[in-house]
């Protein structure tokens, strides 16, 4: 049993607050508590559907200042999530508003189950990170900031908020838009996929951006997040990914100049050996984690991929733009093709390291009844644009190469998050392992 293959339910809690006081609702035993719904399993920083609950439920706009507690039961399957919120407007139905001082005086009867989180609120020591979008608010100075720059704005939605980012789609001047502001560490983020965007199609336009609050904003691209078992849609995004970074290679310069950070091969595979000697980032015994045999053919195979990873960085393949991040919610497809967002992670790499993970999540999501066949599907139709640099034969060996350093380059990330984050979206703890195993299934299926 383990997140990332059970697809856990998620039990979302809201701690709803507007002018010190607290917002609870009624239960059915007539004690108070505080709103909330179960839904499937979803990303731990998607919050569309909460917003979405509230509204309709409660008549309830809200502003969702990020996650104050998750808990995830692996014997129940079940992910229980607390959100900081904020109410847009007084009065909402079936509940009531309580103060500050009430609550800390036991006027209000709590049911059991929340009554720790209501304590912490109480309190004040309820945290939801740090963020700028965690300030009371912060909401209503990102729309104005929009609105500076695209026109009247209207029909608000909260995408997703992490103490990474924070997504919110809305429209302006009657055309949909979509704002994002990033933590200090994705800084980049906003400059960089202004400057993909004036290369390559494939990329959304971008309105506005602000570098000092590391504001981006950007139209809207009329299509829906990868999510097909159809092979020919995958090869179409990644023919359409390698089109992209070739249209890229000259902004390389122009990264760099902003503060991309170059990734060699030699660079990314260079953590094999410190993972390789961490059990416990591996769960090595755990149903989620390798087991000894795994973690032993792992060994073995290490000196050849370093080896073979450096080769690549002598190879005759440009360094271009790196998605960094480009799991298959972050392409989107739609009738007029495709597009890419999200580019937190952005950096220049060697091109191959990118389709690593669009391949890793489509076996999350058991997209494909045949991976191998799949695989080697994406792969022509990837490579079909690279033949000018080598022949097609040694391209095939490259991106299979590529293809286990990123998994190494991806699990050595996960492994070094904080305690905090990880136990903020459980699914990691599991990654480092998961995509270790990736390469032992690659070579598996390939050779």
């Amino acid at each position: 049993m383990g997140y990332l293959r059970d697809n856990p339910l998620f039990h979302h809690l809201l701690v709803l607050e507007r002018d010190d006081a607290l917002w609870l609702v009624p239960d059915d035993t007539g004690s108070w508590t505080l709103p909330g719904f179960v839904s499937e399993e979803q990303h731990t920083a998607e919050v569309e559907l909460v917003a979405r609950h509230m509204r309709a439920r409660y008549g309830l706009p809200v502003s969702i200042r990020g996650a104050v507690a998750t808990e995830f039961d692996v014997a129940a399957n079940r992910v229980r999530k607390a959100w900081l919120a904020e109410a847009l407007m007084d009065t909402a139905a079936a509940g009531r508003w309580w103060s500050r001082p009430a609550v800390a005086a036991g006027e209000v009867q709590l049911c059991g189950d929340v009554k720790a989180l209501v304590a912490r609120w109480v309190t004040r020591s309820l945290s939801a990170g740090g963020t700028a979008w965690s300030r009371p608010g912060w909401l209503a100075e990102a729309t104005a900031w929009v609105s500076a720059h695209a026109g009247p704005v209207s029909d608000v939605e909260q995408v997703r908020v992490s103490e990474f980012s924070t997504v919110v789609r809305m429209v302006a001047a009657d055309r949909v838009r979509y704002f994002k502001a990033v933590a200090p560490a994705a800084a980049l983020e906003p400059p960089a996929t202004a400057a993909l965007a004036r290369r390559t199609a494939y990329v959304p336009p971008v309105l506005a951006v602000d570098r000092a609050r590391r504001f981006l904003l950007s139209e809207a691209f009329e299509g829906k997040p990868l999510a097909t078992g159809d092979v020919a849609v995958w090869t179409d995004v990644a023919r359409a990914l390698g089109e992209l970074q070739r249209d890229c290679i000259g902004a390389v310069s122009e990264l760099r100049a902003l503060g991309c950070e170059v990734k060699l091969m030699a660079t990314l595979v260079e953590p094999l050996s410190a993972l390789l000697a961490d059990a416990d980032a591996l769960l090595v015994g755990e149903p989620a984690g390798l087991t000894a045999e795994e973690l032993g053919t792992l060994r073995t195979l290490a000196p050849r991929l370093v080896a073979d990873a450096r080769a690549l960085d002598a190879g005759p393949l440009p360094l271009t733009v790196d998605h960094g991040d480009l799991w298959p919610s972050n392409v989107l497809v739609g009738p007029g093709g495709h597009a890419f967002v999200d580019w937190e992670d952005v950096r220049i790499a060697h091109p191959f390291v990118s389709p690593f993970q669009l391949l890793a999540g489509a076996h999350l999501e058991r997209r494909f009844a045949d991976e191998a066949a799949a695989y080697a599907a994406v792969r022509e139709a990837y490579l079909a644009g690279w033949s000018g640099w080598a022949p097609v034969p040694r391209l095939r060996e490259a991106f299979d190469v590529a293809h286990d350093v990123a998994a190494v380059a991806v699990a050595a990330s996960y492994r070094g998050y904080p305690p905090a984050v990880v136990a903020a979206h459980p699914w990691m703890r599991e990654m480092p392992p998961f995509c270790l195993r990736r390469i032992l299934a690659r070579r598996s299926s390939t050779g």
